[in-house]
């Protein structure tokens, strides 16, 4: 359901596979993941948290999140690098917005050869 984008239902499902298995990380890792790309992401962290708790590791934490980021609109993306530059901004460096070069800008010094 959350590849579907039906966040209700992934909600409900993830939820419900918690209740059945509450020391497993995976529905906790999906309900992170669901929260997160929904915007919530205080509760989506917190989820992360309890994964992490239950066995998953920080990277496979990192890479669901750098996931997350990096299919997001430009809105999202902002919204989620704030919140994660907040919580670590040395191990979500990656969520720094880049600074973009204006028309006509280079990159180069007059040493380069072209």
């Amino acid at each position: 359901m959350r590849d579907l984008k039906h966040w209700d239902e992934a909600l409900r499902l993830g939820e419900k596979a918690h209740a059945f298995r509450p020391d497993d990380y995976r529905p906790c890792t999906l309900l992170g993941a669901v929260h997160m790309e929904t915007g919530n992401c205080n509760l989506g962290w917190e989820w992360y948290d309890k994964a992490i708790k239950r066995g998953a590791t920080v990277d496979s934490v990192d890479q669901d999140l750098r996931n997350i980021f990096f299919r997001a609109n430009h809105a999202e993306q902002k919204e989620m690098s704030d919140f994660l530059l907040r919580i670590d901004p040395i191990r979500y460096e990656w969520a720094r917005p880049k600074a973009k070069t204006q028309k006509g800008d280079h990159n180069y010094n007059s040493s380069d050869s072209f």
